[in-house]
């Protein structure tokens, strides 16, 4: 019953020994979401071609069904779309058969920016689009009938934060795990400069000295273009609109994305 194992509880390790102790061999479970992943842009090529001139390597659909996966998804489908309105609209209508569409790129506001167009074209009802965060602001979040959207930057940091504060909370509350980062406060190692009119997310190391405080150090960020700084981070350390310049010894709030390192 519930008192021995409670609604959402993850199938591992006792809880295993618990359904098999109480005789039960086929528990309930949640069904995991399927997600269709499409990436846009004919500036992208195969991940095994040398770029030319003007192009980049489509990385963004690898790391959205990384993360998908990892936060409890089944990825039916991933699709790399030319910048054709056409195109695009024949494969967001396939993807909605799935339980979570996932768009990378064409969300902003350029000319070639088609994804916005496209679902309003086939009667998708966007709910947002563009947050006041850093990296990320372009973000795009709709829905048609049960089929939840989301509309992912193309610059390939922005597609990562954004997938891990918006896609991954989405597709664990789906899966029937709970969702989002553990958050703790830590003690800063160095300096922070001050915000601008976006939350700021800001890619950090945490470690666990010997007498169990954490401690943070911010990494050096080159901008939303930097991947390796984000690459390098296990955690983020999110910072509000307009906040003051810190120096070291002060607390910031932490998002954990690994265990900490001692």
């Amino acid at each position: 019953g519930d008192e021995a194992l409670p609604r959402n509880s993850l199938i591992q390790g006792l809880t295993v020994g618990i359904l098999a102790s109480m005789g039960v061999a086929t528990p309930l479970v949640h069904r995991r979401p399927i997600v269709t992943i499409l990436g846009s842009g004919t500036e992208l090529v195969d991940i095994q071609e040398a770029p030319k001139r003007g192009q980049i390597r489509d990385s963004n659909r690898y790391v959205l069904a990384a993360l998908s996966r990892n936060s409890g998804a089944q990825v039916v489908e991933t699709d790399r779309i030319a910048d054709s309105r056409q195109q695009l609209e024949d494969a967001i209508a396939r993807g909605l058969d799935s339980d979570v569409l996932v768009l990378s790129g064409g969300v902003s506001a350029g000319v070639y920016d088609l994804v916005a167009p496209a679902l309003d074209k086939l009667g998708v009802k966007t709910l947002f689009h563009k947050v006041a965060m850093k990296p990320g602001k372009p973000l795009l979040f709709a829905r048609h009938a049960d089929t939840l959207i989301f509309g992912l930057p193309g610059n390939p940091v922005s597609t990562y934060v954004t997938g891990i504060l918006f896609l991954s909370p989405a597709l664990q509350v789906l899966s029937g795990r709970p969702p989002g980062l553990f958050n703790l406060q830590a003690e800063l190692t160095g300096e922070l400069a001050a915000t601008g009119r976006r939350e700021t997310v800001h890619p950090a190391v945490l470690s666990q000295r010997l007498d169990g405080v954490f401690q943070v150090s911010p990494l050096e960020w080159r901008g939303s273009a930097d991947q390796a700084a984000f690459a390098r981070a296990n955690c983020f350390i999110r910072r509000r609109a307009m906040a003051p310049a810190l120096t070291a010894g002060e607390l910031v709030r932490v998002q954990c994305l690994q265990m900490p390192l001692r």
